[in-house]
């Protein structure tokens, strides 16, 4: 009896451990979002229409949730690109970043729909399961901004902060806000 009594103590320990570790959201979706830090965490959330988007995976999802890449290249000079995938949501969601032929500098840089248009261009793609995936962009005359709080080469560094309003192809509109990532590139 005694040897059975510490295996259900064991179990129940066990149990309450599991338990214990998932986090329940807050109140206020921002109070989930990584801290805005500039030490290279590899860290990326935002509010899209104010819930909250943070790169994730299913087991046996996407390969890579979270990247970023920065630097000279012989096709494009400079080329930046950053994103991040959640493939544990229904419709899978991501927020991508890019630029070419635009070295990044601290301070602040406008976003459109392609690097044509502007500095840096940004996409938010909804991908529902079984349909067309939808597309949202940002009109051409509403910026949106990113902010580059930290660009250090040495280590590889990029942080920053970014906000904007995107409409897809259907007319659905989207706001994008309290956006932040520290990353290595």
């Amino acid at each position: 009896m005694n040897h059975n009594l510490k295996c259900l103590f064991i179990c129940l320990i066990v149990a309450l451990s599991v338990t214990a570790c998932k986090k329940k959201p807050s109140e206020n979706p921002i109070d989930d979002l990584p801290p805005i830090t500039q030490e290279g965490k590899n860290t990326f959330g935002c509010l899209i229409n104010g819930k909250l988007f943070l790169p994730g995976k299913k087991v046996g999802g996407l390969a890579n949730i979270l990247s970023c890449n920065y630097g000279h290249d012989p096709v494009f000079n400079y080329s930046f690109h950053l994103s991040a995938y959640n493939d544990r949501t229904q419709p899978y969601r991501s927020v991508y970043f890019n630029s070419k032929n635009k070295p990044l500098s601290v301070g602040e840089h406008d976003l459109g729909s392609t690097d044509i248009d502007s500095e840096i261009s940004v996409q938010y793609v909804e991908w529902p399961y079984g349909k067309d995936a939808k597309t949202y962009k940002i009109d051409p005359a509403e910026k949106g901004k990113l902010k580059i709080t930290k660009l250090d080469l040495a280590n590889r560094i990029i942080t920053g902060i970014f906000s904007f309003n995107a409409t897809n192809q259907f007319g659905e509109k989207v706001e994008v806000r309290e956006g932040r990532f520290d990353m290595h590139h």
